[in-house]
């Protein structure tokens, strides 16, 4: 509606501009009966040429305060729609901020109404805690992090149990090379093994027997030793336990008494 009178206004000033042109045009013609100008300016007295004169430029400057004042009205009828464009762009920032502080108010009330029902329900022994408001972003926010700090935790033990296990079986490899180490120098220390090593009169004395007998049998096993020794420090050295290359085949009565 602004647009159609705004042109409406715009035809107006433009009929109102012909009029008071054909306006003056008629006024300026020559009465009935009286002689036309002459056509050479050499011809025309003095006074009626500065008459002339002076109607045109009393005729140009009439045009200029027409257009000017065209120009005028026109510049008025932009800026009022500027204004009402602007006062309509206000009255909706201000309705959109009043929705969100209504909208923020009635989260605050639902979430005091939850805190207190949630105090309310421990008894009436129970302590009640003055209630707090979190927004929603924040409530958010709140949760992510506690899940957060949940899997790092559960992270932390994870990684520290696995470092146990890890010194456990580096102690047991170097328990094992230690003991096979030892039992193979007790078997080179003890010499070759001969004829006279197997005994087989039962009265001798059990105890004797038993050491001669393991001495045999860690001697049989020293030709292992340097096999085994080796694939403990390579798994040590990569963190892996080691198998024990003679489980199933060599009793532990072997290291003990």
């Amino acid at each position: 509606m602004e647009g159609a009178s705004d042109e409406e206004e715009e035809e107006e000033e433009r009929g109102h501009q012909l009029r008071r042109r054909h306006a003056r045009s008629d006024s300026e013609e020559p009465e009935a009966g009286q002689d036309e100008e002459p056509a050479l300016e050499g011809d025309v007295p003095a006074d009626e040429m500065r008459r002339r004169v002076a109607r045109r430029q009393a005729r140009e400057k009439e045009e200029e305060e027409d257009e000017e004042a065209a120009a005028r009205r026109r510049q008025a009828v932009r800026e009022r729609l500027l204004q009402q464009q602007r006062e309509e762009e206000l009255r909706r920032q201000q309705q959109l901020h009043q929705e969100q502080q209504q909208e923020e108010e009635e989260e605050e009330e639902e979430s005091s109404e939850y805190e207190t029902d949630s105090d309310e329900d421990d008894g009436p022994g129970g302590r009640l805690l003055k209630p707090v408001f979190v927004p929603k972003h924040a409530r958010d926010t709140v949760v992510e992090r506690v899940a957060i700090e949940e899997e790092e935790e559960k992270a932390v033990e994870k990684e520290k149990k696995r470092l146990e296990s890890r010194k456990d079986e580096t102690k047991a490899i170097l328990a094992a090379q230690m003991e096979l180490e030892a039992a193979a120098a007790a078997a080179a220390a003890a010499g070759p093994a001969g004829a006279d090593d197997i005994d087989t009169d039962d009265e001798v004395d059990p105890v004797q027997a038993y050491e001669i007998w393991k001495a045999r049998e860690l001697r049989r096993i020293k030709r292992y030793g340097r096999i085994w020794a080796g694939k403990a420090r390579k798994n040590l050295m990569i963190g892996t336990r080691g198998s024990y290359p003679f489980r199933g085949s060599v009793p532990l009565c072997w290291f003990r008494r």
